[in-house]
Order: structure tokens, then C-alpha cells, then sequence
């Protein structure tokens, strides 16, 4: 906290390359839109999930065109705000890759669970305010420039207004998918986290290959098993055999006619059908 405040007492609210840069693109293809209409921009820019096929550009540059004066508005507030400490602390490549990344998890999670269009740079947005919260958790955020609220306890609150309103399908016209999927991607892609998916992957890989053993190990006991059985069995054949052959030559001979081995192997025999 003390650095980031350090840090705007020094700048006050000058905007970074890449804040300002992603600020005038919003601005200027909204004006444009206001001016010449938006029916085409909005044709041909947003992000259609029945039209990927045809236009895939749609999933970058649905981040850059908004409906209306406050939805271009709260969002370039925010980003106003909030961008620029991120940007100096990871620097601009690090802010536009991680900002890209939310708007792409935003494009993925609707075209999973939404059939409608969908515009504007709320998922890249909401990417950036969970960051924020994450870095400067106490940092107070003024709500309508009044009420402050720890921006921890904000972005939580905004997260389950964002999950319960995507699940209960509320039908208000609010990409809240693709909200959610700047959080989502937020989370996964935050720099410091960025090992976040190559340890999720490396846990699968290991799931799979501890999986594989086991399994490979349950068939050799099961082979092995049936193998001893296989043998048990042979042997137990082969003395059925040679009692039966001890049981002949008694009835021919007698009993004086058997050697200790062959007693031995009778009585073993015996005592093994009793416990059976």
C-alpha cells in the first residue's frame, strides 16, 4: 500500500502507454459507432459464438466496442483508476498480455454457455480489479466517489453478484459470462501466478502416470495371482493323481506295501480334505 501510494503521490493519476492506449482505442471506435452508427461495428466486431467460424477475430476485438455511453464510461473509469499501478508494477508488455488474456477467458467461458453476442472490456476490466485486489487488498475504493470499501471485500462482492447472476441466467442483457471469465482467467494468468497452469498440468501428468501405475501394477498381482493359482492347481492334480495310484496299490498289496514317502503323502492328503 505504502509503495502505491507513494507512487500516486509522485504521478498523480498519469496514465501509463498501454492504459491510455486501450482507453482511446474504447473511446474512439465508440464515438465512432455514436457517430456513423453501430448496427455494422457491432456486425462485424463483437464476438458472435454461432459465427467463430467465419469471424475469429471477434474474440480480440469484442474487448474494444461498447453500447453505450455508461457501459464504455464505468469501464474506462475503472481501468482509469486501477491500470496504471499494475502496468508500473509488472510493466506494459506484462499489463497488456495479462489484460488480453482476461478478455480471450472472457470469449471462452461465453461461447461455452452463451449463444447471444457480446461486446465490451469488462472480462479484460474485471481481470484488473481482481489483480488490484489481490496486490493492494486494504486499499480503500470509493463507491460513487463516497462510500469507501476495502477493494478485497468489493471485488468479492462483485465475484458473487458476477457467479450467482451467470448461474441463475438472469436474462439482463449483461455478459456476465464473460465476466466471469476475467475473473477466471484473472486468477490463472496473474503474473506471479503464471506457474498456476503449468503446476496444473504437471499435477494431471502426475494423476495419469500414478494412475497408469497403479493400474499396471493391480494386473501384474492379478496375473501373478492367477499364475499361482494356475500352479496350485497343477500340483493339486498331480497329488490326486499319485494318491490315486497309492489308493490302487494298496488295494492290490496292502498296506505293508507302501514306502514312508508314499504314507506320508497319504496322510498329507487326508489331513488336507479334513481341513477343506
Amino acid at each position: 500500500m505504502r509503495n502505491y501510494t507513494f507512487e500516486m503521490g509522485i504521478s498523480g493519476y498519469r496514465l501509463t502507454p498501454y492504459v491510455k492506449r486501450i482507453m482511446w482505442l474504447n473511446v474512439s471506435i465508440w464515438f465512432l459507432m455514436w457517430i456513423t452508427g453501430s448496427s455494422w461495428v457491432h456486425e462485424w466486431f463483437s464476438f458472435q459464438p454461432y459465427k467463430i467460424l467465419i469471424r475469429p477475430w471477434g474474440a480480440v476485438t469484442y474487448m474494444f466496442v461498447h453500447g453505450g455511453f455508461w457501459h464504455v464510461f464505468v469501464n474506462m473509469l475503472l481501468l482509469f483508476f486501477l491500470g496504471p499501478p499494475l502496468e508500473r508494477k509488472w510493466g506494459s508488455q506484462a499489463f497488456l498480455q495479462y489484460f488480453l488474456a482476461c478478455g480471450l477467458g472472457g470469449a471462452v467461458l461465453s461461447y461455452a454457455f452463451v449463444a447471444n453476442s457480446i461486446i465490451g472490456a469488462s472480462a479484460g476490466v474485471y481481470g484488473v480489479m481482481l489483480a488490484f485486489a489481490l496486490i493492494w487488498p486494504n486499499l480503500p475504493i470509493y463507491l460513487w466517489g463516497i462510500f469507501p470499501l476495502k477493494a478485497k471485500w468489493l471485488v468479492t462482492l462483485m465475484f458473487v453478484m458476477t457467479f450467482s447472476s451467470a448461474v441463475g441466467q438472469t436474462g439482463d442483457g449483461v455478459a456476465h459470462f464473460a465476466h466471469l471469465g476475467g475473473f477466471v482467467s484473472g486468477f490463472i494468468f496473474l503474473p506471479g501466478n503464471r506457474s498456476f497452469v503449468y503446476r496444473m498440468t504437471k499435477l494431471w501428468k502426475d494423476l495419469k502416470n500414478s494412475s497408469a501405475k497403479r493400474s499396471y501394477k493391480n494386473s501384474n498381482l492379478k496375473l501373478v495371482r492367477e499364475k499361482k493359482s494356475e500352479l496350485n492347481s497343477k500340483k493339486e492334480s498331480a497329488i490326486s493323481v499319485k494318491v490315486d495310484m497309492i489308493l490302487d496299490k494298496i488295494a492290490k498289496d496292502g498296506m505293508s506295501s507302501l514306502t514312508e514317502r508314499e504314507k506320508k503323502l497319504l496322510s498329507q492328503a487326508a489331513k488336507k480334505r479334513q481341513s477343506n
